[in-house]
């Protein structure tokens, strides 16, 4: 199974690395609105993915889990593993206890090929205008990876 998680980790970021479609999205008041950076080509994100958004803007940690596979790849900032679903939520809650949501904007996101495994690349903003990276990895229906770390400087 941490095989499985590995490959679609790497999967993303040689999607990322290799291009794609850069997009900037904005989730307000529970909308996700797109703004291309390179193209015109209207891709968005899934339905699900948009829903993801906007439970991770509104800090819905509960909603989230709803969406874990049974076994999740989360890492948050030094700390990384593969969680059972239950306590993957713990960990997220602790997380989000300890640095409120304020403010998510996707930076990228993008899928495979098959288009059956997508992720998104977005900055979280805290209510302390703290910033983290975050990474997400699902299929068309379950959450499998989450990465929040702490940004580059820039």
């Amino acid at each position: 199974m941490k095989n499985k998680f590995k490959i679609y980790w790497l999967l993303g970021i040689i999607l990322l690395v290799a291009g794609g479609f850069w997009n900037t999205q904005r989730v307000s008041a529970g909308k996700v609105n797109i703004q291309n950076i390179f193209s015109n080509s209207g891709d968005s994100l899934t339905k699900f993915q948009k829903e993801i958004v906007v439970k991770f803007r509104k800090g819905n940690v509960a909603g989230l889990a709803e969406y874990f596979d049974e076994e999740v790849s989360l890492e948050i900032l030094e700390e990384s593993d593969f969680y059972s679903k239950e306590e993957a939520q713990d960990k997220l809650l602790e997380f989000c206890q300890n640095y409120t949501p304020k403010k998510f904007f996707v930076k990228h996101h993008g899928t495979n090929e098959k288009q059956n495994n997508y992720y998104l690349i977005g900055e979280l903003i805290t209510t302390k205008d703290k910033r983290f990276r975050v990474f997400i990895s699902n299929n068309k229906t379950q959450i499998e990876i989450i990465r929040i770390t702490t940004p580059l400087n820039l």
